[in-house]
């Protein structure tokens, strides 16, 4: 890493810069970022699995990655049958 930048962890805010070295267990149920409020670049390396089944919560904004569906938005709660037809279109298959 080279520069400083601003590392958020959960509600956990630090200053970050050469030399330190920055984990983000998966499956914790716990959002990070890395920002750079100065004037230099910040440069540095990243790596992670990048699974493609991931689903990510931005807790800012409340949106949500889908990343096999290959979209960000906004999920919204609704009944298991909300939308459906009343008589299931399998139905009308049955000849």
């Amino acid at each position: 890493m080279s520069c400083r930048g601003v590392f958020r962890y959960g509600d956990q805010v630090c200053e970050v810069g050469p030399g330190d070295c920055l984990c983000c267990p998966a499956g914790t149920g716990v959002a990070h970022q890395l920002a750079n409020p100065f004037d230099e670049d910040l440069v540095y390396l990243g790596a992670g699995a990048n699974h493609p089944h991931e689903v990510c919560l931005h807790p800012d904004s409340g949106k949500t990655l889908v990343r096999s569906l290959h979209r960000v938005g906004y999920l919204h709660e609704a009944p298991h049958m909300d939308g459906e037809p009343e008589r299931p279109k399998i139905f009308e298959l049955l000849k």
